[in-house]
């Protein structure tokens, strides 16, 4: 990790245009940036794992990866792929596992590995084990399912958005963007450890042109929260895509929905 904290660093001080500690706070990308931070694939949520306290990152996507250098906001960033950010261009996303030293979330350095190379694992693209040489040179049809070699027991999924976790340490994805076959975004759950590690199973499809979101359970586990998001994306008032959730003539709207066991 990268400590952010203004003056001992020469590049966090006030003639560098840092004012002050909570000028570094509010600009922290920014601040980052000028300490050679990691730049990702459009990172979009952190999750714990209440179990083992890894942490996971999910990389939603990132179409201008290995395109040379890029000016993005003001910022100039090197686009080459590297082990953190393999595949160009990567339109599936995919999603890292941090291990912090001594499983401590104050430890000030970590291991990682790539957990989720997302896509679909039919059609030979499926790989076991990531390779160590030429890493960081993958093709955007190549996927890793934490180590799953079936694909006959895997979901497709890209472009994963939000991750949640249950009181048995299952990660739960939800996604937001273009989907293998074209299907509706949806809600993914995937142990992350034991002999299943990596076997990504579909719950539930959102409506059609909906994002899923949030992925929130009650204390007792018995309850999923998921917020759709701008169903019916692509329609419009005079050409509606879908009339979910109301149906009739009615226009769609987004909901925060209640998933429980019968």
């Amino acid at each position: 990790w990268l400590p952010l904290v203004h003056g001992p660093h020469r590049k966090l001080r006030s003639e560098r245009g840092f004012a002050s500690q909570p000028d570094v706070v509010l600009r922290c990308r920014e601040a980052a940036d000028a300490l050679g931070a990691t730049p990702l694939d459009r990172p979009e949520d952190v999750a714990v794992n209440p179990r083992t306290g890894n942490v996971y990152l999910a990389c939603t996507q990132n179409l201008g990866r290995d395109e040379g250098v890029a000016e993005v906001g003001g910022r100039r960033l090197d686009t080459r792929t590297d082990r953190a950010s393999p595949r160009a261009p990567n339109t599936a996303g995919h999603i890292i596992e941090v291990l912090e030293r001594g499983a401590d979330a104050g430890a000030t350095s970590f291991t990682w590995e790539i957990f989720l190379l997302a896509g679909a694992p039919r059609g030979g693209g499926l790989v076991a084990a990531l390779p160590t040489e030429h890493a960081g040179s993958l093709t955007a049809e190549l996927t890793y399912f934490g180590g799953a070699t079936d694909p006959a027991e895997l979901s497709a999924f890209a472009n994963p958005d939000n991750l949640g976790f249950d009181a048995d340490g299952n990660l739960w994805i939800v996604t937001d963007g273009t989907q293998p076959g074209k299907f509706n975004d949806g809600c993914f759950a995937c142990p992350t450890d034991g002999p299943d590690r990596g076997q990504v199973r579909q719950f539930m499809s959102g409506p059609i042109g909906a994002e899923v979101c949030g992925c929130e359970f009650t204390n007792d586990g018995a309850t999923l929260f998921l917020t759709l998001e701008h169903p019916a994306e692509a329609g419009s008032a005079t050409n509606p895509q879908s009339h979910w959730p109301d149906g009739g003539d009615a226009a769609s709207r987004p909901r925060v929905i209640a998933i429980e066991p019968e």
